[in-house]
């Protein structure tokens, strides 16, 4: 998901017993003079029509969504009237008011930078995921409508070299089992 995706996220986008979350708005960062909580503002458009989306959960993911859940019913009861609920946010401020999708990535990156790691932008594991999708062999349509794409050549387009990667390593798969069998019957 894209970083605006993620900070928009409500209780209500996500079915946990299903394991999916309904991805229907978004946190834009406006900067302007004089401009309503601290510049953000709540989208119903995506980036892209498509954007507008199902996307399906592993169990770990939604073990961690289920904590999260937890964790913040005991702040809002810590934080009693001090608790902003106005938007019913997954991830908040402490006080319950929305992050701003740029000091996201900024923690982000000070994150990565502390441990250690190769320089890594917050949008750039949306891109990993995409990586893992296809090394795993997840058909492009698929990928483009997880990541809300408009359609599977734009994600062939945009990941290429990675679906050429993917399928070099396919062939070398097929061979092997080719390879194995022609071993095994002989």
């Amino acid at each position: 998901m894209r970083r605006g995706e993620v900070c928009g996220l409500r209780w209500c986008d996500f079915d946990l017993d299903k394991a999916r979350i309904e991805v229907r708005q978004q946190l834009l960062v406006v900067r302007a003079p004089g401009a309503a909580d601290g510049g953000l503002l709540f989208s119903e458009r995506t980036k892209t029509d498509h954007g507008r989306r199902a996307v399906d959960l592993d169990p770990t993911t939604v073990a961690v969504l289920r904590t999260q859940r937890k964790r913040q019913a005991e702040h809002k009861l810590v934080m009693g009237g001090g608790w902003s609920d106005e938007h019913d946010l997954v991830f908040t401020e402490p006080d319950g008011r929305p992050l701003d999708p740029e000091s996201v990535a900024k923690v982000f990156a000070r994150r990565v930078a502390r441990a250690g790691l190769p320089r890594i932008r917050f949008h750039d594991l949306r891109h990993t995921h995409v990586a893992h999708l296809i090394a795993a062999g997840e058909q492009p349509l698929l990928i483009a409508r997880r990541l809300g794409h408009a359609s599977a050549a734009f994600t062939q387009d945009r990941y290429g070299h990675l679906f050429e990667e993917a399928g070099s390593q396919a062939a070398g798969a097929v061979a092997a089992m080719v390879d194995g069998a022609l071993v095994t019957n002989l």
